[in-house]
């Protein structure tokens, strides 16, 4: 009897110490978990972007006067949390959690996130979600962009097999709920998402009948895709397309059927428009090289990013230009005549803004994507190297161009300085 209630002590014993480390193991887990996510704030962004929203936002902001005084006590309090986290401390934790819900509640307070839903393309990477670096060329092609700043879209030569959709979160909050308002019914990429001026209809790219990217149509309230562009040209790939005010739509297309100089097989993609039914097509650009990422100011024109390969030493400069919705007028807007930046990749106008947009600055063999977000301002100065003036003789577009109505769920990555600060820091971890 004795034997068996020292048996039984013993069993008793070990599970209690297998349960102990268990929950060790699991704090420590926690711990590290938990420092992994403290050491991407860097609260003193958090710090700038309250400081800006304060001053441009005031009394819509009512809370943000209030936030410096947490911020200065959280910084005096990382290097220790940091610490007690690396032991798995139970308090450092729900200390650590603490600031982590303070920063997304500060910069979720921004007043241009005052919507109620965020439409997105959701992709899943090829291989590892967290891949430190590409094989040569950047990580373009593992999340579905161009591998490298010389390409477009039609280049990529896995198109295929991707699991992705276009999502709407609601609310624009962590604890948001993901659904899916478009998924192909076969494994594909999908691409170039536009919501048009009024939230009626969005226009995005993927993969046609003939196996070559086509923009497609939906209504907001569902229904199935439409196609816009021509069906009956089998080696034309035609993507990135916008709205324009005077109610036509414009797009990039390899319809010039031309090759890049240094590199036939890469075919030039240029700048095309149609009405809205895909009629009326008509090419805007005649360039030798590609034209990228068109959108509109705020004043109604069109503004893209031009490849000049004019000379040797300008061979990879690509420089912001602008024309008329009807292609005439056609001068730089940002970068003529400079070194650098190489590239500036989705530009968008500041709402609001007469001259400043923002972009992603890249180099030439590189890839787009997780590059470096700048913020440019074109500077009216009189013989300024990297602006362009108004020309005399240049007529402004004399057709109807109505206002510029931007919808609410593009404000999320159209901030003026918040961009650097808020998005950088709310976005989920």
């Amino acid at each position: 009897m004795a034997i068996r209630k020292l048996v039984l002590v013993g069993v008793l014993f070990a599970v209690s110490i297998l349960a102990f480390a268990q929950a060790s193991a699991e704090s420590a887990d926690k711990g590290a978990e938990t420092l992994s996510r403290l050491e991407r704030i860097d609260l003193g962004s958090v710090r700038l972007a309250v400081k800006d929203m304060v001053k441009t936002f005031g009394a819509d902001y009512p809370q943000g006067v209030q936030y410096p005084g947490r911020i200065d006590a959280y910084e005096k309090d990382m290097a220790e949390i940091s610490r007690r986290l690396a032991n798995g401390d139970a308090a450092a934790v729900k200390r650590a959690e603490e600031i982590l819900e303070f920063k997304a509640r500060v910069l979720l307070a921004n007043p241009l996130l005052d919507f109620g839903k965020l439409l997105l393309i959701k992709r899943k990477p090829v291989g590892d979600a967290r891949r430190a670096k590409g094989d040569g060329k950047g990580l373009g092609k593992f999340v579905g962009l161009a591998q490298q700043s010389s390409w477009q879209i039609d280049n990529m030569p896995n198109i295929y097999g991707w699991e992705n959709e276009i999502a709407v979160l609601s609310p624009l909050r962590p604890d948001g709920r993901m659904t899916t308002f478009y998924k192909p019914d076969e494994p594909m990429l999908v691409a170039d998402l536009e919501l048009r001026f009024d939230a009626g209809k969005l226009m995005f790219s993927m993969p046609g009948d003939n196996k070559c990217w086509q923009v497609f149509e939906m209504d907001v309230n569902g229904g199935a895709p439409v196609q816009l562009t021509p069906k009956d040209q089998p080696d034309v790939h035609n993507f990135n397309s916008f709205y324009i005010p005077n109610g036509r739509i414009g797009y990039i297309s390899t319809a010039v059927f031309q090759g890049v100089p240094c590199n036939t097989s890469v075919s030039v993609a240029m700048l095309y428009s149609m009405n809205a039914d895909g009629s009326g097509i008509r090419q805007l650009n005649f360039d030798q090289d590609h034209n990228y990422c068109p959108t509109i100011t705020n004043d109604g024109r069109i503004l893209y990013l031009r490849w000049e390969y004019t000379d040797i030493p300008h061979v990879w400069g690509r420089y912001l230009f602008t024309m008329n919705p009807d292609g005439t007028c056609q001068r730089a807007f940002y970068g003529s005549g400079s070194y650098w930046p190489n590239s500036i990749f989705f530009a968008m106008p500041i709402p609001n803004h007469p001259t400043k947009v923002i972009g992603v600055v890249t180099g030439h063999h590189v890839r787009r994507g997780g590059a470096h977000r700048r913020g440019l301002q074109r500077r009216r100065r009189r013989g300024a190297a990297h602006t362009r003036q108004r020309k005399e003789g240049c007529p402004a577009h004399r057709g109807q161009v109505d206002p510029v109505q931007l919808a609410k769920v593009s404000a999320s990555v159209s901030f003026e300085r918040q961009v650097f600060h808020s998005i950088r820091q709310a976005a989920p971890r």
